[in-house]
């Protein structure tokens, strides 16, 4: 058996000398066998100046050898204990296990010797990191990591990946960060790829029970999917019906038509659809759920089918409810169909729906640049537009309900779409709108305090850039708008979304504790505004009523009747001049309920003035008890505001 001192020389022996004197010097280096990189950051003479002496043990006091009884064996248990750096920390290198009475006679006798048992040092990160750093070298000029190698085969050869999927497997994105490895699953490809290729860049259809599919081999950022199982609990009944209930409901007679509403306004205002979608029998080929969505989406349009939208919507969420849970582009096709559709009936709803497309969206790595994928040109195309329909929900959700966002502008690099024919720019210059609104959103309404701006001045400064930034949007609109001539579906709604920005930015203004000259200043931006927004109301011409709006479009008209309200509430009603900023505000509520309302007579389609005039008539005449003035906005009007008070 071995003697007690025995042990305690072995132990010795694997254990470079560390005094308590040493490590009050900050002695980085005696783990690095070398000149330590600490050393050479700090400018300082390195500690390792004899690898052998470092090693050799320090003669211990005799009487320190043995514990004298069992308190001093107890009060070694007790450091040991402490030596750990949280309650929860086990270091890898034993078990979770007691130590034995060895290691702990060792460490109480030794607490100038730190043991990989009894600290984190047993694992040191940074010594190991900084050694890499030493022998890592820049590599030559010309030797970086080559895109996607060209094949023989042309994109349009390579398969979707929804076309490897099906009833029971689809494929899921796998991140940089997930359990499996880049190199793990590079080599299960190439084994599926070499051994069971069906169709070029395609995977087999179940030969194995573990399917991987590589569509980037860009050694720098390889792209990996998975096939996983979506339900687990087997089908959902759910949706193997509906789609005959609505086309029961509407009519098959009608269905063609409803289908060519959409196509006409709504699909090139918001390009998320193929031809192929809607080539002969749809309602056979496509997906249920994608296919109701198409048809209901063209119900807002039609005069002899509108009174039905409220049920064909009922039956399209029901119908895409099995759907949702599939990460499909059809599923993410439907879910945006669903959230911008109109009339806008369940916010609570559409808010969960958004968060379980992108949830799916992320599964089907939208947010990724598939530039260099092996797929389709044409599934490339549409992943771009998805993510960024998907994109502008999230944002100008948040804007309009006043909560964070889902997704943040460093998890995802998907390029604009291209402006491939006029009819896209609507679409794409709207994205350009979103990813200014995203950064409004970031620098000016922020959750944590500790994060927010406080100085007033930088706030300012921050508010002004952002106006710059958006009059150098306005301008490239306007001068687009002259060749246009407002014929491209969504174009007024574009114009809309502009101004609805402008809202915010003079909403985060007058929120500002500003000196007095200023604060006049931010009332007159603030009025200007909201002129303009009454100003686009009031010249809407039938036409443009009956074209496409953003489902958004309707917290827009009410932001601007809530803001025309608060600038009555801030203004000095004792100023009885002529032309008193009070009265210049009142006579807008007064134009602009004026327009909404015969908005909503001439187009009854036109719903989406409806939530502010459910405000004008709830919230003005209870203002008015206590500021008179305020019911002049309303005199002229009572015989039509007619809206039912569920929608304040």
């Amino acid at each position: 058996m071995e003697t007690e001192t025995e042990g305690r020389e072995s132990i010795e022996s694997t254990r470079p000398y560390r005094s308590r004197k040493a490590r009050a010097m900050a002695r980085p280096c005696d783990r690095c066998s070398g000149t330590c990189l600490n050393c050479q950051i700090s400018a300082v003479p390195c500690t390792f100046d004899s690898p052998a002496a470092v090693d050799m043990p320090r003669p211990r006091n005799k009487k320190d050898s043995k514990p004298k009884n069992g308190a001093a064996e107890a009060g070694s248990s007790r450091q040991f204990g402490r030596s750990y750096p949280s309650p929860g920390y086990r270091s890898p290198t034993i078990g979770m296990s007691a130590p034995s009475v060895k290691l702990e006679r060792h460490n109480s006798l030794r607490p100038d010797v730190t043991s990989p048992v009894t600290s984190p040092s047993g694992l040191q990160l940074g010594g190991a990191f900084s050694s890499i750093v030493l022998h890592c070298d820049p590599p030559p000029l010309g030797s970086g990591v080559s895109e996607t190698p060209s094949t023989q085969f042309s994109e349009d050869d390579y398969r979707a990946l929804d076309s490897d999927a099906d009833d029971e497997f689809e494929p899921h994105y796998v991140g940089e960060t997930g359990e499996r490895d880049a190199l793990v699953l590079s080599a299960l490809a190439s084994v599926h790829t070499t051994n069971h290729r069906n169709g070029h860049g395609s995977t087999p259809p179940q030969l194995n029970p573990f399917r991987v599919r590589q569509v980037s081999t860009n050694q720098a950022e390889p792209v990996f999917f998975l096939f996983e199982r979506p339900r687990p609990y087997g089908e959902d009944s759910v949706g193997k019906y509906t789609s005959a209930e609505l086309i029961g409901l509407l009519g098959p007679t009608n269905i063609q038509r409803l289908l060519q509403h959409y196509l006409r306004l709504d699909g090139y205002a918001v390009p998320i659809w193929r031809a192929s979608d809607f080539a002969d029998n749809p309602e056979q080929r496509l997906p249920a759920g994608l296919f109701c969505a198409y048809v209901s989406r063209g119900v807002i349009y039609d005069d002899q089918l509108r009174h039905l939208a409220a049920e064909a919507w009922k039956i399209t969420t029901l119908t895409n409810r099995a759907q949702s849970r599939s990460a499909r582009v059809s599923t993410i096709q439907a879910n945006l169909l669903d959230l911008d559709g109109r009339p806008s009936l369940n916010p609570t709803g559409n808010s969960m729906l958004l968060g379980q497309t992108i949830a799916a969206a992320r599964l089907m790595g939208l947010h990724l640049d598939c530039a260099s994928w092996l797929i389709p040109k044409w599934e490339k195309s549409l992943r771009v537009k998805l993510w960024w329909a998907v994109l502008q929900q999230d944002k100008w959700a948040s804007l309009c309900y006043g909560r964070s966002s889902y997704i943040h502008y460093t998890d995802w690099d998907v390029p604009l779409p291209p402006v491939e024919i006029p009819n896209d720019f609507t679409f794409v210059s709207l994205c350009e709108l979103t990813i200014i609104l995203d950064r409004i959103l970031r620098n000016l309404h922020v959750v944590r305090p500790s994060c927010r701006q406080e100085d007033i001045r930088e706030t300012m400064t921050t508010i002004s850039r952002f106006g710059l930034e958006l009059d150098t949007w306005k301008n490239r609109l306007d001068s687009m708008a002259q060749s246009l001539n407002y014929l491209i579906p969504g174009f007024r709604s574009l114009q809309l979304s502009y101004l609805a920005v402008a809202q915010l930015l003079v909403r985060c203004v007058l929120d500002l504790e500003l000196p007095l000259s200023a604060a006049r200043s931010a009332y007159e931006s603030a009025l200007r505004v909201t002129e303009e927004v009454v100003s686009f109301t009031a010249s809407l011409t039938a036409e443009d009523l009956h074209g496409y709006f953003t489902t958004y479009s309707a917290f827009h008209f009410s932001t601007c009747l809530i803001l025309l309200v608060r600038l009555v509430l801030m203004a000095d009603l004792s100023d009885q001049s002529d032309g008193a900023a009070w009265q210049r505000v009142i006579h807008q509520l007064r134009v602009f309920i004026s327009a909404l309302s015969n908005a909503k007579r001439s187009v009854p389609s036109f719903e989406l003035g409806d939530l502010a005039l459910a405000r004008a008539r709830h919230l003005i005449p209870l203002l008015a008890k206590n500021i008179p003035e305020l019911s002049l906005a309303l005199e002229p009007f009572w015989h039509v505001l007619s809206v039912e008070p569920s929608l304040f």
